[in-house]
């Protein structure tokens, strides 16, 4: 029997077989009123086995099981109407299958592999690049876990202890739902913690949450017909530093890099009555 790879799994004629077999079924199987066309990926925030399913509200779906879990769950992936995937996926992840629909956390790896992450056109399923990033540096899927850490950690220790590390995870996490409506939540303890020390020892990164804080945690510049931004998110003075602005809520505003370097030393009513567009994508 000839031995292949797929995306990271070593398998057999046979397997690959139900792997075909498995595609075929769901191109050609039809779908049924109650049935979801979005493949969703669920995990602890501690890590650990991913439970894979289809469901047409995974957030829904996440709240219903997170009553059985004694851990708190997330949305780490899901596919935007990639539903009929479901058995292929299955077949797919056969070697790292724990039971049911539950498999090791290397099929976050394979899955990404086999289906792919091009869901850009449905902001809230990009998964938030892995790690954090120090304070210049930070995109805006981690100026959201910023702002939760904010507004949760302001009476919370330095987290010491396992507990008070999974303690301070589940409090971020409750709080980040409460602010963005949603259960997705694909950041690790580790990452949380790591966050939450640059938040607690770096003044200019509580500035720059109580500047998202205020004003949101987007871009100035988006729908303001000043092209397209970047997921790089800074913090942008409305009056410049030249002109000795401080660094402030009061004079600060979200901007992403792209905006912020274009406009410069330029006041934002210099650099909105100006032609100057971005090209970012």
């Amino acid at each position: 029997m000839s031995i292949c790879k797929i995306d990271g799994v070593t398998s057999g004629d046979d397997d690959l077989y139900h792997v075909t077999e498995a595609v075929c079924d769901a191109s050609s199987r039809p779908t049924r009123p109650d049935e979801s066309d979005n493949l969703y990926v669920l995990q602890s925030i501690i890590g650990g086995p991913v439970r894979l399913g289809r469901a047409c509200d995974p957030d829904a779906l996440a709240a219903r099981l997170q009553m059985s879990s004694p851990f708190p769950l997330s949305i780490v992936r899901a596919y935007h109407r990639q539903g009929d995937l479901e058995a292929a996926a299955h077949a797919v992840l056969k070697s790292v299958k724990l039971h049911d629909d539950w498999f090791d956390e290397r099929a976050l790896e394979i899955l990404d592999g086999f289906i792919g992450q091009d869901t850009s056109d449905v902001p809230f399923l990009n998964p938030p690049a892995q790690g954090t990033a120090e304070q210049h540096d930070m995109t805006f899927d981690q100026l959201r876990l910023l702002c939760a850490i904010h507004r949760a950690g302001l009476d919370l220790q330095d987290p010491v202890t396992d507990k008070e590390r999974l303690s301070l995870g589940m409090a971020v996490q409750r709080t980040y739902a409460d602010l963005f409506d949603t259960t997705y939540f694909p950041w690790r303890t580790e990452q949380i913690v790591k966050l939450f020390y640059q938040w607690r020892k770096s003044p200019d990164t509580r500035t720059k949450a109580d500047i998202a804080a205020a004003h949101g945690c987007r871009c100035f510049w988006t729908d303001r017909a000043k092209g397209p931004c970047c997921d790089q998110a800074e913090a942008g003075h409305l009056v410049p530093r030249c002109q000795h602005g401080k660094l402030s809520v009061a004079n600060c505003v979200i901007e992403c890099r792209a905006h912020n370097n274009q406009r410069r030393e330029r006041t934002i009513e210099q650099y909105l009555l100006s032609p100057d567009r971005t090209t970012h994508r």
